[in-house]
């Protein structure tokens, strides 16, 4: 969350290649259909977290308020990590 608040560039593209890569992993070993229902649930809403704290990287660096912004890309965050330790975990054990 650190690097997307900061807003590096290049360490934001190393993080979303290595999240895009775990998400093709699991998609390459359960199949597509069913690592989408796995990933589906929390993946949009970590999807918005995630651009929420970038755009209130941006706003910091810009010296405006971006206190609510962060505040909303957390929440997401932990919401989606709510989701994906108890909703995707079930799916993925009860699946396969």
């Amino acid at each position: 969350m650190i690097i997307f608040l900061i807003g590096n560039g290049t360490a934001q593209k190393i993080v979303a290649f290595a999240i895009s890569a775990f998400y093709g992993e699991i998609v390459f070993k359960f199949g597509l259909i069913v690592g989408l229902i796995g990933i589906i649930p929390h993946g949009l809403i970590e999807l918005l977290g995630f651009s929420f704290v970038a755009y209130a990287g941006q706003k910091f660096k810009a010296k405006t308020s971006f206190v609510r912004t962060l505040l909303i890309g957390y929440v997401m965050l932990a919401i989606a990590a709510l989701i994906e330790s108890t909703l995707s975990i079930y799916i993925f054990q009860h699946i396969f």
